[in-house]
């Protein structure tokens, strides 16, 4: 580890610590880290020494223990008084376990992206398609 990721860990773990969520880029700046490294935080958070001392700062097993809760969550329904499934956490919790094991990055590179923008153009003879296709017929708008 060299002496400014030492530097920089330690604030962004007392960061942590306090409750905040650390400003990565900020901190790299102050720890003495040029500017152009410190507008790419992953320079530091994607390193080997960084991940070292979160997973020996934050051990894994409690958060894995607090996320499996998580599934199970309830609360109190007001109108009934009784309790019930608190879908908004569990979803929370299925939507970290998904971006943990890079689900949604391996969809998009089996299938591709699946999002298309269409502009649709009118003009006074009707629809003109914004897509550059030979033989494509212009429909005429309805009175």
């Amino acid at each position: 580890m060299t002496q400014l990721q030492n530097v920089a860990i330690g604030k962004v773990l007392t960061a942590m610590k306090t409750g905040k969520k650390p400003n990565v880029s900020k901190i790299m700046r102050e720890s003495g880290y040029s500017p152009h490294s410190a507008k790419v935080p992953d320079v530091l958070t994607r390193s080997k020494a960084y991940r070292e001392i979160v997973e020996a700062n934050l051990p894994i097993n409690e958060a894995l223990a607090i996320h499996r809760d998580a599934y199970s969550a309830t609360k109190w329904n007001d109108f009934t008084g009784e309790r019930e499934k608190d879908h908004s956490i569990r979803l929370k919790a299925v939507d970290m376990t998904y971006k943990a094991h890079n689900l949604y990055e391996q969809n998009t590179e089996k299938y591709g992206n699946t999002l298309n923008q269409v502009n649709i153009n009118w003009d006074r003879q009707g629809y003109v398609s914004s897509i550059n296709t030979p033989n494509t017929k212009q429909l005429k708008r309805k009175a």
